[in-house]
């Protein structure tokens, strides 16, 4: 990691105890297929990499950052900024037409193909532009329901880009019909759609429920580890399409005949649960286990401690 550009914490080592803990549990590794229809799909034009203009600076200057809009506006986005020589001055910007038709032909290519469908970003760290990515895809993925209720969920203040869990927070305030309407109108969409990938099938949380809970140089990894399977709401193991817009790291896994089948879309219940997936595809605590061994060893030393602590005492006193 290069302290100079992330001006903070650059260790990124793991412990001893970690490294040692890994070489002895190893992840296990799923078997691929042949005819695994799996895959990756990416922009193939309009994103932050085709927009990315850079220039070297030949001398010291001072440089202001302005926004000029369709209408003609500007909007000063820094006043001044000191560069010196040598410094790399870089601007990017993605194309929302781009990224809209992008998510509209991988849509309907999932559902043609028969493969579950998962949008893999880092809202974590872009925190401005990935919430933004991916409340899009959610706008388009229930692009019915949002065209025939935008008005109210303009008025509730409900924003797309926190996924929809912040959507079901929004209206329950809302009287049952209404409330109701608007969930049945959300699960209509999914009659002509790909089936969603999930986060907790138990709980029904998938894939659009948080930005963040999705965090694509983890998930991939888990993605590939698991064979390229996906749980459905069912928990019927199953092929499932992952798209990145930005970076070609999206996942895709192939469905089968049951695809179809049951359709339903993520309930609002318990919808801010986290749960991760352990490596071998099944749902459960996976990443976090060796923590909780550690601490279930060292909640057995303690109690042996104060058991020998309080034996040793009651020999003192005899």
């Amino acid at each position: 990691m290069n302290p100079i550009l992330r001006e903070g914490n650059s260790d990124r080592r793991a412990p001893k105890a970690v490294k040692e803990y890994a070489r002895k549990h190893p992840h296990s590794m799923g078997e691929w297929s042949q005819a695994s229809r799996t895959h990756v799909a990416t922009m193939k034009e309009g994103d932050f990499y085709h927009g990315e203009k850079s220039l070297t600076l030949d001398r010291d200057r001072t440089v202001k950052m302005v926004l000029t809009t369709k209408s003609g506006d500007t909007v000063v986005l820094k006043p001044e900024v000191k560069l010196g020589k040598g410094d790399i001055i870089d601007s990017m910007f993605m194309s929302k037409k781009a990224l809209c038709d992008f998510y509209e032909e991988q849509i309907e290519d999932a559902y043609k193909t028969g493969v579950m469908l998962s949008l893999h970003v880092k809202a974590t760290m872009m925190r401005v532009s990935h919430p933004i990515v991916f409340g899009h895809a959610v706008k388009i993925f229930y692009k019915d329901a949002f065209e025939k209720h935008q008005k109210l969920f303009d008025e509730l203040g409900v924003n797309v880009n926190n996924g929809l869990s912040d959507l079901y927070s929004k209206i329950e305030a809302l009287p049952a019909s209404q409330h109701e309407e608007i969930i049945r109108d959300l699960h209509a969409c999914h009659e002509h759609r790909p089936e969603l990938a999930m986060v907790d099938s138990a709980k029904g949380i998938s894939n659009f429920h948080s930005p963040s809970d999705v965090i694509v140089d983890a998930s991939m990894p888990a993605m590939i580890r698991a064979r390229r399977q996906d749980v459905r709401r069912r928990r019927q193991a199953q092929g499932h399409q992952g798209r990145q817009p930005r970076v070609d790291l999206l996942p895709d896994l192939p469905g089968d005949d049951q695809l179809r089948e049951d359709p339903r879309p993520v309930r609002p219940e318990d919808h801010g649960h986290r749960s991760q997936r352990r490596s071998d595809g099944a749902e459960g605590r996976g990443v976090r286990q060796p923590r909780q061994d550690l601490r279930d060893r060292r909640g057995r030393c303690r109690r042996h401690r104060r058991h020998r602590h309080r034996r040793g005492t009651a020999d003192t006193e005899r």
